[in-house]
């Protein structure tokens, strides 16, 4: 069964995000969705239709030179600066911030599709989308899970690092990092689409 996604009756996130658990998971709801680590890195899809989708769209609408002409998405892709990365690093985390942190009581994957519709999605949802977005426009990004629960977006544009930390949409860089890193925040661990790494 699939459900209509009618977005002119107006409800919450979380009625749509829980409508989804329940439409395709009705009789066995976790059953299947545990991951492996394997399975979260190969959950980060950066040529995800979606995903290239929503970089065309905030390209277009941040780069008048862009759409017009050349629509190849790798020389796009290829000939952004470093300033051109940094500003649609600030539109990603700010698209990111428009999504709501949910905590769900269930294990459950919502596709890529799904989340951008709904807007809502809960912390690790939120991570894989995101970094997925990062590395679709050619940033490095990996995924940090905090000995305190939190997870961030850890990326790196040029010789400069930014954290992104996904349940308070919080961006920290330069004595912003300096200040959350003298907080002495620790990682159990990180992962991209081809590492994974633990901290003892």
């Amino acid at each position: 069964m699939v459900i209509k996604m009618d977005k002119e009756i107006k409800h919450s996130p979380e009625f749509y995000y829980n409508k989804l658990i329940i439409n395709r998971y009705s009789k066995h709801i976790t059953e299947n969705e545990e991951k492996s680590i394997t399975g979260l890195k190969q959950m980060i899809d950066p040529e995800n239709p979606t995903i290239k989708r929503i970089i065309k769209e905030l390209l277009e609408s941040n780069f008048n030179e862009f759409g017009k002409g050349d629509n190849n998405f790798e020389n796009i892709r290829n000939s952004l600066t470093k300033d051109d990365k940094k500003k649609i690093a600030r539109r990603i985390t700010e698209y990111l911030s428009k999504i709501k942190t949910i905590k769900s009581e269930v294990v459950f994957w919502p596709t890529f599709e799904e989340i951008d519709f709904i807007m809502a999605g809960d912390p690790m949802d939120k991570a894989i989308f995101g970094a997925s977005l990062f590395l679709s426009i050619g940033i490095l990004c990996k995924i940090c899970s905090s000995e305190d629960e939190k997870h961030y977006l850890v990326y790196d544009i040029g010789d400069e690092r930014y954290f992104y930390q996904i349940e308070t949409n919080d961006l920290y860089k330069g004595t912003k990092l300096d200040l959350l890193l003298s907080k002495g925040i620790k990682f159990k661990y990180c992962f991209d689409n081809e590492k994974y790494t633990t901290f003892d």
